[in-house]
């Protein structure tokens, strides 16, 4: 059953990093495209550097700063 949850929670955060429009542009959270790059990726390395183990944490410390660097553009205000 442990495995199971980890798989689930593995797959939760792959999806979510592949597609942050699924919570972020859907009407769940906040739209990405009202925020800057830059500010998209103050965020994401707060989220990072953050002692908490949410899901957001766990999607920005699995990320490196280049991958965190071409969300942040990919999904910022144009």
């Amino acid at each position: 059953m442990k495995k199971l949850a980890m798989l689930v929670l593995l797959s939760i955060s792959v999806f979510a990093y592949t597609n942050c429009t699924a919570c972020h542009n859907g009407g769940y959270k906040s739209k990405l495209n009202q925020y800057t790059p830059d500010e998209i990726a103050t965020m994401m390395n707060q989220y990072k550097n953050a002692q908490r183990s949410g899901m957001m944490s766990r999607i920005a410390k699995s990320m490196s700063e280049e991958e965190i660097k071409e969300v942040s553009i990919r999904f910022g205000k144009k």
